[in-house]
């Protein structure tokens, strides 16, 4: 208990308060107690009997306590004997204290020998994940004529692009846009998603080119690049993107006019399929009373276009008065002004042949 291990300032021995400048130890227990009637505070110090060790220079203003004068020896009727064993007590009770220390104190461990482990690889504690970082998108264009090339001579126009992966689809999207406009079809004032077909690569983590069709590709595009590496010097995680030019990008393409024309042709073919089995052609016209003829594509397209013009003599089942298809028109009528340039042509073709000349010469006296 406190109060057996330390005791007022008045029960100790003359011998040690005699002097009032007495310095002691940092350990030493300091307890504060009012005084009720001066209205000031009184300084009671205890310490362990037999404790004269004194603090170091530089503490010695902050550590440093005077010991109150002691009152007369005379009101101390204690036997010297029992001071003795009072100063034993609080003796052994100050090696107790400091055996507590000593065991308090904590033990460190032997290293043992050989080499340290070493510590495993990762993100250091505390250290928060970067989840938004900027992409660098390097972007090869090839227009419709190169893509009928082989592969070693394609040439590209290059254009590169940098934008979090933080960016919308519908961001994404617009801003590649503005790229292949600007390099594939700067004269035309809009440019449809279908214009163009985009691909792309990441070097060691995508290597075969995946299309970027809508929001789901690109979702997976952003997942890959996580898995990149980030470059030596801390450059930005590269992706190669591919522009092909579609074949509907052609302004012919776009016109009424041959939409209906590719529309016909497509009837013309599906009307005149041929399965024979000893024909060659996939395609034939077929007379009621004649040989076939092979149907090619310039076929199908007069066909298609005088069909579209509303000629009288052209229909799906007719084909037009054409010199294509003279050879299975050979018997059919004709208009009376193709039939009258069939034949200045054939007069001015006709080669004049010279009339032979025979000379008789008959002698004078023969009759």
């Amino acid at each position: 208990m406190l109060f057996d291990r330390y005791h007022h300032c008045n029960a100790l021995p003359a011998s040690q308060t005699s002097k009032p400048s007495q310095k002691w130890p940092r350990e030493d227990v300091v307890l504060l107690k009012e005084h009720e009637e001066e209205g000031k505070e009184e300084l009671l110090v205890a310490r362990p009997a037999g404790t004269t060790a004194e603090l170091d220079a530089d503490e010695e203003s902050d550590a440093a306590l005077e010991m109150p004068t002691p009152p007369p020896a005379a009101a101390h009727d204690e036997d010297p004997s029992t001071q003795d064993s009072g100063s034993g007590e609080l003796e052994a009770g100050h090696s107790s204290e400091e055996d507590g220390v000593m065991e308090d104190e904590p033990v460190q461990p032997k290293q043992k020998p050989g080499r340290p482990k070493k510590q495993t690889a990762g993100a250091p504690p505390n250290v928060a994940q970067v989840t938004t970082f900027d992409i660098l998108y390097d972007i090869s264009l090839f227009l419709r004529i190169e893509l009928q090339k082989s592969m070693n001579q394609r040439e590209a126009k290059g254009r590169h692009l940098i934008a979090s992966n933080s960016l919308e689809w519908e961001d994404f999207c617009a801003q590649v846009k503005i790229q292949v406009a600007d390099a594939l079809f700067p004269d035309c004032a809009i440019v449809g998603n279908e214009s163009f077909t985009l691909f792309f690569t990441i070097a060691r983590v995508v290597k075969n080119n995946h299309r970027i069709h809508d929001g789901g590709d690109y979702t997976y595009l952003l997942n890959k690049v996580k898995e990149a590496k980030i470059p030596a010097g801390g450059g930005l995680r590269t992706v190669q993107l591919i522009v092909h030019e579609s074949a509907a990008t052609e302004v012919s393409d776009q016109l009424p006019g041959n939409a209906a024309l590719k529309e016909t042709v497509s009837q013309l073919r599906a009307h005149w399929q041929c399965s024979a089995g000893g024909c060659s052609s996939d395609h034939c016209f077929v007379p009621a009373d004649g040989p076939h003829l092979r149907l090619t594509h310039e076929h199908f397209e007069k066909w298609a276009a005088a069909i579209l013009r509303g000629a009288n003599t052209s229909t799906i089942d007719h084909p037009p008065n054409h010199k294509l298809f003279d050879a299975a028109q050979a018997d059919a009528p004709k208009s009376v002004l193709l039939q009258a340039r069939l034949n200045a042509a054939a007069k001015e073709r006709q080669v004049m042949t010279a009339q032979p000349v025979v000379n008789v010469v008959l002698p004078n006296d023969m009759f």
